[in-house]
């Protein structure tokens, strides 16, 4: 058996963070959570939900405070629109894995999206 040196969520829906953030593992993808958090490999969170900002953000924060849980920085993408939407800047993935298997997390951890 091998373990693996870290896992990355991508996307984190609301609905697939509530359940990480619950300890309901009712799926393959929630059971390879469980497992990588057990082993203590971190695992790497990129937030893609349109309720960040609603009922979905206490899960997030919730999340925020588990040991081996990192977060891919994120913003507002389009808080006109959707005003509650949170969006992982996937440009900072590898960073944030690099970051993340330090026992780090990377910073600033909320950065703002240009407007286009």
């Amino acid at each position: 058996m091998y373990k693996m040196d870290a896992m990355l969520v991508l996307p984190a829906t609301g609905d697939f963070m509530a359940k990480m953030a619950n300890s309901i593992t009712d799926n393959a993808a929630n059971l390879a959570v469980k497992a990588t958090l057990r082993n203590q490999s971190p695992i790497i969170v990129a937030v893609s939900t349109n309720d960040g900002l609603g009922l979905s953000g206490q899960n997030i924060m919730k999340l925020m405070n588990l040991k081996y849980v990192y977060f891919v920085p994120f913003g507002q993408d389009d808080y006109e629109k959707k005003p509650n939407s949170l969006v992982a800047h996937f440009d900072l993935v590898i960073p944030t894995i690099e970051e993340a298997l330090k026992g780090k997390q990377i910073q600033p951890l909320l950065k703002e999206y240009e407007k286009k």
